[in-house]
């Protein structure tokens, strides 16, 4: 029943996007918001009761509510947020194009509801009964591989540093961090293999060395400001929590949601300031600048960090409507995403430009500094994917992206590895909404990779 719903919901965001004006409408911005909140309550409503509160939709709907939903409904037409959010988007705002807001609202709609058409397909298609379950069997080799990748990891954030400075978001060689992210998850999972009965205190006692490494890199991350490390760390350490040990409550994760974005809205305003920032060493100074800054600012705009991602949603559909697709051929490079610096070697030798360059926002700024235009852009998931294969690779791209989450929570229970790609997408679910859907697919395949190294199944 669910599935035809979404189904319906996307016939009408459809109609919605072709009739859409070229001006702000917010009856119609405000619409698409209500189908939005109907369509996640009546999915998250289920899997609160089966999962507990915790779950990879909770965070990603939230945050996929404030890329596309929050400014164009919260935020337009009120003059006070507006102009606060104004100041903090700061000279990146003023390039934008909103009169294509409400088309790019409803092109969000239409991600949506692809993404939950095959979502809740996956969900309500029957699994078979046998179960085999694959193990990692090796926790002292994955222990041993993850301090190598927390050295590479230190080692790769000093020399960006040397490189770049303080003020840096440590986006190159990105494969030594999904490493990272993969033997923390896979280590995390062997370890509590280890005993029959995983408690707080056998958790604790047993991943000594991932906890004290996830503190390290959580506290060298809050140094530098740059947060989505930050973020995905917390999200891999709750998840574990709640599918090892227990369910969390809601005012447990309204209290640690309260502390999260305090702390990385405060990393946010002070980051490239030489004397506020954390790395500036003036703790007093920065304690100084943040307690201002909040408050003077609207509690939404604690959020600002993924508001503001309504600048690349909106520019990415202007841009693309004016110029066209960007490189669309470029798909064929997307099955070597999994292998560490090829799809950049194919890149420079088929487009004569890095991968960074070859992605919507990269193309973006190149568009910008063309015009000696400062201000530079990340990424909007739903205009990264339209930018490079249009209103159909949308469509696509999300009804598979809701395939492939609704597969890993059906069967997380059923191995290791399962449960592993499960809690990494979770800690990916908050900043892929301001990234790409295809950066999914690396950390997924490695998982893959060292199961078959280390790995072995239980019938």
């Amino acid at each position: 029943m669910k599935i035809y719903l979404h189904l319906i919901g996307l016939f009408l965001a459809i109609i919605m996007y072709i009739t859409a004006p070229n001006t702000i409408d917010w009856i119609l911005n405000f619409t698409c918001f209500l189908l939005f909140l109907f369509s996640s309550y009546i999915e998250l409503k289920e899997e609160w009761r089966n999962d507990g509160i915790i779950t990879f939709n909770t965070t990603f709907l939230f945050a996929f509510f404030l890329v596309s939903f929050c400014f164009p409904v919260f935020i337009v037409g009120n003059h006070d947020l507006y102009k606060q959010f104004e100041d903090i988007s700061m000279a990146a705002f003023q390039y934008v194009n909103f009169n294509c807001l409400t088309k790019a609202t409803c092109l969000s709609l239409i991600a949506f509801y692809a993404y939950m058409t095959g979502y809740r397909y996956m969900t309500d298609k029957h699994l078979s009964h046998k179960k085999i379950t694959k193990r990692f069997v090796r926790p002292n080799s994955i222990n041993v591989l993850f301090i190598f990748s927390l050295l590479s990891v230190i080692a790769n954030m000093i020399m960006t540093v040397r490189s770049n400075g303080f003020v840096t978001n440590f986006s190159e060689r990105p494969y030594i961090y999904d490493i990272f992210k993969v033997l923390l998850v896979m280590s995390l999972i062997s370890n509590a293999s280890k005993v029959n009965q995983v408690s707080l205190i056998n958790f604790m006692r047993l991943n000594k060395t991932p906890l004290i490494s996830a503190i390290i890199v959580t506290g060298l991350f809050t140094f530098f400001g740059d947060r989505s490390m930050i973020v995905f760390i917390g999200l891999v350490i709750v998840a574990f929590y709640v599918n090892y040990l227990k369910k969390i409550d809601l005012k447990k994760v309204l209290l640690v949601l309260l502390i999260g974005v305090t702390l990385l809205y405060s990393l946010r305003v002070t980051r490239k300031s030489d004397t506020d920032s954390l790395s500036s060493g003036n703790v007093s100074a920065f304690l100084d600048s943040a307690y201002k800054s909040i408050s003077e600012t609207s509690p939404l705009l604690l959020f600002s960090d993924l508001i503001g991602a309504c600048n690349e949603l909106c520019i990415g559909y202007d841009y693309t409507k004016i110029h066209g697709l960007y490189y669309p051929e470029q798909i064929i490079i997307v099955p070597f995403y999994a292998v560490p610096m090829m799809p950049n070697i194919l890149s420079e030798s088929m487009f004569g430009m890095s991968l960074s360059e070859l992605n919507g926002a990269g193309n973006t700024n190149k568009f910008m500094a063309s015009m000696n235009i400062k201000s530079t852009y990340g990424k909007h998931m739903v205009t990264d994917i339209f930018m490079r294969w249009g209103f159909l690779g949308d469509i696509i791209a999300f009804y598979l992206f809701g395939l492939v989450i609704a597969n890993y929570r059906k069967k997380k229970f059923f191995s290791d590895i399962h449960m592993a790609c499960w809690i990494i997408l979770i800690g990916m679910s908050v900043y892929t909404v301001r990234s790409s859907l295809l950066d999914i697919i690396r950390p997924l395949a490695f998982i893959y990779f060292f199961y078959y190294l280390f790995g072995k199944k239980i019938a």
